[in-house]
C-alpha cells in the first residue's frame, strides 16, 4: 500500500515538474516576444525570413511548387526549399498569413520538442534529469530570440530535439519501431529541405539503431532510416533542384570555425566569394550546381 501510495505520489511530483518546465518556457518565450512586438522598428524579420514568406504565399495561392523551388529558376537558396513549405503550412493551420502566426505557432512547436526531450531524457537517465534538462533549455535564451526573428536557423534545433527525442522513445514492439523509424526518417527529410544541415547526422541515427537494436533488427532499422532519406532525397534533387550544395559549402566555410591560415571566419558570403574568383560569374543562388562544384574542389584543396 505504502508502495502504490508512493509510487502516486512520484507520478504526481514528475507531472508537476514537467508542467512547470513548459510554463516556465511559454512565459519566456511569450515575453520575448511581446518585447519583440514592441520594438519592430528596430527588429526586423531576416530577409530569408521575407523571402520564405513571399513564396508560402504564392503556394497557399496555389501557384504550386515547380515555379518557385524548380532547378531551372535560380534566384532562390537551395538550402531553404522546406521554409516557405513550413511557413505555408503553419498559415494554412492558422488562416492567418502573419508574422506573428508565425512566431506563436513556433513557440508551441517548441514546447513541444521541449516536451519529448523531457519524456525521452527521462526513459534514458531518470526523471530528475529529464526536468533539470527542460528547466535548463526553458531558460535557453538564443531559442526565443530566434523565434522572435522567425529565422529557419531555430527549427533546427527544434527539428533535431524531435528526431533524438523519437529515436529514444521508441517502443519495444518490432511493427511500431518499424513504422515510427519510417516516419522520423520522412520528418528527418523535411527537416533537411527547412535547412540543410541534417544530412551527414542520418548516417548517425543508422548506427545508433544498429548498435541499440542488434545485428539483426538493429541494422533492418537502420537501413530502412538511411533508405527514405537517401532516397527521398533523391527524389527532391530531381524535382526541385536541390544539389548537394550544403555539404560541400558548410565544410568550405566550417574551416572558419577553426584557427585555419586562409582568413575564413565562417561567414557565408566568403564561400560565394572565393567561387567567384575561380569563377568568375558563379555564385550559390543563381548557378548553384556549378558553385557546389568549385566549392567542392576548393574545400578538398584546404583540407
Amino acid at each position: 500500500m505504502n508502495q502504490t501510495k508512493s509510487s502516486l505520489v512520484g507520478h504526481i511530483l514528475y507531472a508537476i515538474g514537467v508542467l512547470l518546465a513548459l510554463a516556465l518556457a511559454a512565459w519566456v518565450r511569450f515575453h520575448i516576444l511581446a518585447i519583440y512586438e514592441d520594438n519592430k522598428g528596430l527588429l526586423e524579420a531576416s530577409s530569408r525570413t521575407q523571402t520564405a514568406m513571399v513564396d508560402a504565399r504564392k503556394i497557399l495561392k496555389g501557384q504550386g511548387f515547380s515555379g518557385l523551388f524548380g532547378s531551372e529558376t535560380g534566384g532562390y537558396n537551395a538550402d531553404d526549399t522546406g521554409f516557405a513549405i513550413y511557413i505555408a503550412s503553419v498559415w494554412s493551420l492558422t488562416g492567418e498569413t502573419t508574422l506573428s502566426s508565425l512566431q506563436t505557432a513556433t513557440v508551441y512547436l517548441d514546447l513541444l520538442a521541449l516536451l519529448f526531450l523531457i519524456l525521452a531524457l527521462s526513459r534514458v537517465f531518470n526523471r530528475t534529469t529529464g526536468i533539470i534538462a527542460g528547466i535548463l533549455y526553458a531558460l535557453y535564451l538564443p531559442v526565443p530570440i530566434q523565434i522572435a526573428h522567425s529565422n529557419n536557423h531555430v527549427l533546427v534545433v527544434q527539428f533535431a530535439l524531435l528526431i533524438i527525442s523519437w529515436i529514444l522513445l521508441l517502443p519495444r514492439h518490432w511493427i511500431a519501431q518499424t513504422v515510427i523509424v519510417l516516419l522520423v526518417g520522412l520528418f528527418f527529410l523535411f527537416a533537411n529541405t527547412v535547412r540543410s544541415v541534417f544530412g551527414p547526422f542520418a548516417f548517425l541515427i543508422g548506427f545508433f539503431l544498429f548498435v541499440k537494436y542488434g545485428k539483426r533488427r538493429g541494422l533492418l532499422l537502420g537501413l530502412l532510416f538511411l533508405a527514405v532519406v537517401m532516397v527521398g532525397n533523391l527524389c527532391l534533387k530531381v524535382a526541385m533542384g536541390n544539389p548537394s550544395h550544403q555539404v560541400w559549402h558548410a565544410l568550405y566555410v566550417g574551416l572558419g570555425e577553426f584557427p585555419n591560415p586562409y582568413g575564413l571566419t565562417g561567414l557565408d558570403t566568403e564561400g560565394n566569394e572565393e567561387a567567384g574568383r575561380v569563377s568568375p560569374g558563379i555564385d550559390m543562388y543563381t548557378s548553384t550546381d556549378d558553385y557546389m562544384a568549385v566549392i567542392k574542389h576548393r574545400a578538398l584543396a584546404r583540407i
